[in-house]
Parts: C-alpha cells; sequence; structure tokens
C-alpha cells in the first residue's frame, strides 16, 4: 500500500466512482427505450449491453497489472509519441465531454418537465453545470467520497421500486424470448449508451492505495451497473406493461407512485429530486475525467482556467441540444462511433505496449495521482 495522497482513493471509493460514473439520468429512461424494441425482453437486452462495461474491465487489467502506476493517458504518449499520443488522449476526452453535455442537458430537461418549471431551462442548465464542475475541481479523494455517500441513496432509491410488485402484473413480463434474438439484439445496442463512463477506469486506477482490489472492484461495479438496469426494467414492465411503457419519457419514476407514505402525498417527486442528486455525481465524475484529460495536454495551463474552459464549452455545447428528443437522437447517433473508438484506442495501447514490454520500462514514469 503506498502513502494517501489528496488523489489518492480506496477500492472501494474506486468501485463506487465507476458506478456513479455509469449511472445517472439514462437509467430512468432506458426502460422505456428498450420496450420500445425488445418488448417484454427489454430486461434481457439491459443485461447484455453489460458486457460492453465487462469488456473495458477485463482490458483494464492488462493496464493495472503491467502498469500500475500510468494510466493510459501517460501510456498513450509514452509509446505512440507526443503528438499522436495527444490527438488520441483529446479524442478520448470527447467522450467524457459528450457525458458531460448530454447528462447535463437531460437532467436540465427532467428539471424543467417536472421538477422546478417555473425557472428558466438556461439558468437551470448552467446551475446544474456549475455544481458538477465544483464538485470536480475538488481532488479525487472528495469525489471519491461524494461517490461512497451517493451509493447509499442508490441502492435506497432502487430498493424501494419494490414496491411496484403491489400494483404490477407478472403477465407483463410473458412470454419470455417472445420478442425473438434480433429485437433483443437490437435493444442490447441501445442500452449501450447506458453503460458509458466505465471508461474513467483508464484514468483513475492508478490513485487506488489498495492494487491488488483494483481489478475486482471494477468487476463488482459492472455487476452491480447490470443489476440495476435489469431492476429498473424489469419491474418497469411489470407495473406498467410494454404497451404503455414507450409512451413514458421517464418511467422509473412512474414506478414509484406505487410508493405510499402517510407523511408524503407525492413520493415521485421525492424520487426524481433525490435522484437528481446522483445524477450531479455523474455530471461530476465526468468533468472531472474530461479535465484530467486536458490537463494532461495543457500541463503549463492552470488548474481553474481549464475548469473554466471546459465550462463554458460544455455549456455552449449543451444548450444545442435543443428538447429532450433532439438530445436522445443525437446520442443514440453519438454512442456507436464512441464506443468503437474507445475499443479501438484502448486495444491499440494495449498491442502497442505489449510489443514493446521487453524493453523493461513498464513501470518507470511519474504517476497519475
Amino acid at each position: 500500500m503506498k502513502r494517501v495522497g489528496n488523489n489518492d482513493i480506496t477500492s472501494k471509493q474506486f468501485c463506487y466512482i465507476l458506478i456513479g460514473t455509469m449511472l445517472g439520468i439514462g437509467a430512468l429512461r432506458l426502460p422505456s427505450a428498450l420496450a420500445a424494441t425488445s418488448g417484454q425482453d427489454a430486461w434481457i437486452s439491459a443485461a447484455l449491453g453489460g458486457i460492453y462495461p465487462l469488456l473495458l474491465c477485463f482490458l483494464g487489467m492488462y493496464f493495472i497489472l503491467h502498469f500500475p502506476d500510468k494510466n493510459i493517458l501517460e501510456l498513450s504518449r509514452e509509446y505512440l509519441g507526443n503528438f499522436i499520443g495527444t490527438i488520441l488522449n483529446m479524442a478520448f476526452g470527447a467522450g467524457f465531454l459528450l457525458q458531460v453535455t448530454t447528462v447535463t442537458q437531460g437532467l436540465t430537461n427532467l428539471f424543467v418537465v417536472s421538477i422546478m418549471n417555473f425557472m428558466a431551462a438556461y439558468k437551470l442548465l448552467s446551475a446544474i453545470l456549475f455544481t458538477g464542475a465544483y464538485a470536480a475541481y475538488r481532488d479525487l479523494r472528495i469525489l471519491g467520497r461524494i461517490n461512497e455517500l451517493v451509493y447509499i441513496l442508490t441502492i435506497v432509491l432502487s430498493g424501494i421500486l419494490i414496491f411496484g410488485f403491489k400494483g404490477g402484473d407478472y403477465r407483463n413480463l410473458l412470454p419470455v424470448l417472445g420478442r425473438g434474438f434480433a429485437d433483443i439484439f437490437k435493444g442490447t445496442m441501445e442500452s449501450l449508451s447506458s453503460y458509458m463512463g466505465i471508461e474513467i477506469l483508464f484514468l483513475i486506477y492508478p490513485c487506488v492505495t489498495e492494487r491488488k482490489k483494483a481489478i475486482p472492484a471494477a468487476f463488482k461495479a459492472v455487476f452491480v451497473m447490470i443489476l440495476i438496469y435489469v431492476w429498473f426494467t424489469f419491474i418497469s414492465i411489470y407495473f406498467i406493461g410494454t404497451d404503455l411503457l414507450p409512451r413514458y419519457i421517464w418511467p422509473v419514476p412512474v414506478v414509484a407512485k406505487a410508493v405510499q407514505i402517510p407523511v408524503i402525498s407525492n413520493f415521485r417527486f421525492l424520487f426524481l429530486v433525490l435522484w437528481s442528486i446522483i445524477v450531479f455525481k455523474t455530471i461530476a465524475n465526468s468533468f472531472y475525467g474530461t479535465a484530467l484529460i486536458f490537463q494532461d495536454v495543457y500541463r503549463k495551463v492552470p488548474k481553474k482556467i481549464i475548469y473554466l474552459l471546459i465550462f463554458l464549452a460544455a455549456l455552449v455545447i449543451s444548450y444545442q441540444y435543443k428538447d429532450e428528443v433532439f438530445r436522445r437522437a443525437f446520442l443514440k447517433q453519438a454512442t456507436p462511433p464512441t464506443l468503437i473508438f474507445n475499443i479501438s484506442y484502448i486495444l491499440l495501447i494495449i498491442t502497442i505496449t505489449y510489443l514493446k514490454r521487453g524493453k523493461g520500462n513498464e513501470n518507470k514514469g511519474k504517476q497519475p495521482c
């Protein structure tokens, strides 16, 4: 175990950050998106979508075992040269910026429709993005603690949906495999965007103090995410049914209506407010990933300037999404090339480093934490 610094995190916090970066606004709409293509088998599509983060965890094992003190940014520059390595690193950072902007706009739309419709959208968007940027600006150790606390809230809100069994119908889930493998595959492709964020693994794994526990923590994060998405989709189908489910923009809070607490007249509203805290954390994690990459590129630029420029860029980009329909359509088009690039980029670094590993420079270099 190494000495704990400002950017060092425990293996548990590493796990919670991975979960926190994947889990956000997309979880609330996932059941309706999958039901539109996979019907009653949508929960199977949600599970199969976990193949993507599982693949990245297996690839991440290589980096953690062979380059425990270097993240992928440093390896890219070292083995591909500063010019090509920096270009690829910035392209990798674009994926995190995509998540920052789409999640921020998604949460803004949710606030406007369901929580704070009295406030102008641009003010909400600016406030949401600023909150995420401020949380990201703190060191990774603080971000790890935030994710640790929010994880508890995630489990509570996910578990409380069990009340949906009171008002649903098991026949909504039948017949299993009735939609066929073609539709299940389409749903699987649809679910992949909800697993974006696992890529932060390749940036922060050197910061884990308990090195031997980093790999199990990563796999635990993925399995937790698969369980949450399968559960959300399963209970939404059970409670709402596949005929009505695609008509809801945010179906998961509808299930929360089944929760009846005497002192709370509208638990759905409370659920949305509490879930927004989870989404704020997702924005902060993704913002941190974006800033970490651009800090690596522009090392002489002060941290405050980097964060300010990313904030302004994210603000401008987020405004361009216009509404929820456009945001989802854009994300659907942007997800496939983003995921393909991520996998190709990671495989390229693995291939190059594997071929040159004989030179004995695996663990040399400045640790990114």
